[in-house]
């Protein structure tokens, strides 16, 4: 049963990392904006912090009385929800003309609007918008919990022995981070995923009115692709690969703004590197699949599919790592707060990722799917640090650390070309 002090937390409901995270804005803003794609669990996750709630989801019931009267949303006892807002897009300027104290309104939606309020940008300062993903894999119970991220961004890491089989890693992408799928069976799940998926990509044409079998294509080639540029003919390419004849550059970069503001893409830049000829750095971004599953959801493969595709393989495992990443330094609130870019340069060199702390350290991290690719891995970080090293003005400092994050592995070590923490992607936590 729900304790006193969470009168409205659902049976049955996983604590996420998102729920420090939340319980930390609460206190410090009046209203928290919790933004994310559907079906990744902010409603349960803001029930479990609120002590009344308005739901507009309900457009037959409740969406009419609220239309006639939108204060009515806005009665409850704080932290009072109001969940699915951008059914009537008004709220918003209420809730913060009416905000008072810390922790008085948490607002969800699945999708983020074009335009912001007048009133809401010029009182910014009163809320707080942040994202929330599907699950970590920590969060999904799959991790072997060896792999603390606060140590290894102060530096502290343990070699030894673990296990992690590519089939299980393939299991594991096919399910995604879905929160209907935890504790199911991996066929339940990996049908789940496929479900979850289908029905955010549906609000392309019940959001924004648009064409779902071209947003498809584009969000399976943007998934197929997952690291690699997405420029217009690069996802041209990838589209007709698809047998899918590709939209006009115009059409596309609609589509692209449709699936970002769904929550559906992650948006990566790549990092303006201090290396001494910085016109040779690519800085475009890349996108990626808010989850690992999507590409495999899209095709309605299976794990045996993905066993026997390499490519989309490592590709569906670099969409996994990113989303790890981001769930912990994309926040507000987090302990190591961030962002994600990549480094690629016009001599080839590619590193998958680069973490750019809030307080100036940064970590390079490569994503292979096995031991056998970790020398040459490992060679590529090294020779980023030279290409710094060359440029004796950057003033850049040395990393925090270095990573490559694996999809099957017999043991942690700690690589020394490049001094990196070489674990699998199940260790972490």
């Amino acid at each position: 049963m729900p304790s006193v002090s969470q009168p409205l937390k659902q049976s049955g409901y996983v604590n996420r990392k998102f729920d420090d995270d939340l319980d930390v804005l609460l206190k410090s803003f009046t209203i928290v904006e919790i933004e994310g794609v559907l079906g990744c669990g902010k409603t349960w996750t803001a029930l479990a912090h609120a002590q009344s709630a308005t739901t507009l989801g309900d457009t037959k019931m409740v969406l009419p009385i609220i239309q006639a009267n939108p204060h009515i949303a806005l009665t409850g006892v704080a932290p009072h929800l109001i969940d699915d807002w951008t059914n009537l897009p008004e709220l918003q300027e209420l809730m913060y003309r009416e905000s008072g104290r810390p922790g008085s309104y948490i607002s969800v939606s699945s999708h983020i609007p074009q335009t912001e309020d007048i009133y809401v940008r010029r009182h910014a300062a009163r809320g707080v918008k942040v994202r929330m993903r599907t699950c970590t894999i920590d969060e999904l119970g799959f991790s072997r919990r060896d792999v603390a991220w606060e140590d290894i961004v102060a530096g502290r890491f343990s070699p030894g022995s673990t296990t992690l089989e590519l089939e299980r890693t393939a299991r594991m992408i096919c399910s995604g981070g879905w929160p209907a799928g935890i504790g199911q069976e991996d066929e339940i799940a990996r049908q789940t995923a496929e479900c979850s998926v289908e029905e955010a990509i549906l609000q392309v044409s019940t959001v924004f009115k648009k064409k779902v079998p071209t947003a498809s294509a584009v969000l399976t080639a943007i998934a197929d692709g997952a690291g690699e540029d997405t420029n217009h003919p690069a996802l041209t390419k990838r589209i007709e690969q698809l047998g899918v004849k590709p939209p006009s550059r115009t059409t596309l970069s609609t589509y692209l703004g449709i699936l970002e503001r769904l929550c559906l893409i992650e948006r990566v830049q790549g990092w303006d590197a201090p290396i001494r000829s910085k016109s040779r750095v690519r800085t475009k971004p890349r996108y990626f699949p808010v989850d690992c599953s999507v590409s495999t959801s899209m095709r309605q493969l299976a794990a045996n599919d993905l066993l026997g595709n390499a490519p989309l393989f490592q590709a569906c495992l670099k969409s996994m790592v990113l989303h790890e990443l981001l769930c912990r330094v994309d926040s507000p609130a987090s302990k190591t707060p961030g962002r994600v870019c990549y480094y690629s340069d016009a001599d080839g060199l590619e590193i998958d990722f680069i973490l750019l702390f809030d307080d100036g350290s940064w970590a390079p991290i490569n994503v292979e799917l096995g031991e056998h690719q970790v020398t040459s891995s490992a060679k590529r970080i090294a020779r980023l640090y030279n290409k710094l090293a060359s440029n004796e003005g950057s003033g850049i400092r040395p990393p925090a650390f270095s990573a490559i994050i694996l999809g099957s592995a017999a043991k942690r070590s700690h690589e020394k070309i490049s001094d990196s923490f070489v674990f699998p992607i199940t260790d972490l936590y």
